[in-house]
């Protein structure tokens, strides 16, 4: 039952950000330090999003390992 209310919530943040990307294919500029560069707006929400999806997983990672390493102890 929870996987797949995990499953649906899945399909349905991938819909979202795909009809927002979609409405968003303009070009925009991105001024990171001394450079400048011109950058389609859907790449960047996906880049961003994959961003996200791994600091998330990295930071469950990371607390379930000090959960376990502490029940060990």
């Amino acid at each position: 039952m929870v996987k797949k209310l995990s499953n649906y919530i899945v399909l349905s943040f991938v819909i979202i950000v795909t009809i927002i990307s979609m409405a968003n294919l303009n070009s925009v500029a991105v001024k990171i330090l001394f450079f400048t560069f011109e950058v389609p707006l859907i790449f960047l929400i996906y880049l961003l999003v994959i961003i996200g999806f791994l600091a998330g997983y990295l930071t469950k990672g990371i607390m379930d390992h000090r959960k376990k390493k502490e029940s060990d102890q």
